[in-house]
């Protein structure tokens, strides 16, 4: 009786350790993905906006990226390398000239070409509507890198990706 006790409870710390595991561990993966849900959440904009908020998500944005970040967008003529502090009023003015605008994060694919490193392929989605002008849909294929840092994933590169059409 005091042996099939001891094993019930064993068991039942067991379960419990595994199951607390599960939900608290988050591989490498998982983390890189909620990176990117809090940049597509963090980037948009519903009309109206004020521009307290629109700072404060400037902000959160610019926090996500290491202390330089390359960023190549040929489609835009955008080939520079940003430090941390320019980020946040770029990504205000690019905001700003938005009535709306979504983006969302499919299709990823995660490789991790050396420790602390990813390389994120992934397809980018942009739905906007200008302040003057005619709404926007694109579909882009990104390569991010993103770099461990002490406590989370930081964007290093961002490159957009020629696609060949048939």
């Amino acid at each position: 009786m005091v042996k099939s006790k001891h094993l019930l409870i064993a068991a039942v710390l067991v379960a419990a350790g595994i199951t607390g595991f599960l939900l608290f561990y988050s591989s490498d993966e998982t983390v890189i993905k909620k990176r990117f849900k809090s940049l597509a959440a963090d980037f948009s904009r519903e009309s109206p906006e004020n521009d307290l908020l629109n700072a404060a998500k400037s902000k959160r944005i610019a926090n996500m990226f290491a202390k330089t970040c390359r960023v190549v967008i040929p489609d835009y003529d955008v080939a520079r390398t940003f430090s941390r502090d320019d980020v946040q009023p770029y990504v205000m003015m690019a905001r700003s000239r938005y009535k709306d605008i979504a983006i969302n994060f499919f299709d990823f694919f995660i490789s991790f070409p050396g420790q602390g490193r990813a390389a994120v392929n992934v397809s980018v989605f942009v739905r906007a509507t200008p302040v003057a002008g005619e709404p926007v849909q694109e579909i882009h294929e990104m390569v991010f890198s993103l770099e461990k840092g002490e406590e989370e994933w930081l964007f290093t590169d961002i490159e957009s990706v020629e696609v060949l059409e048939k």
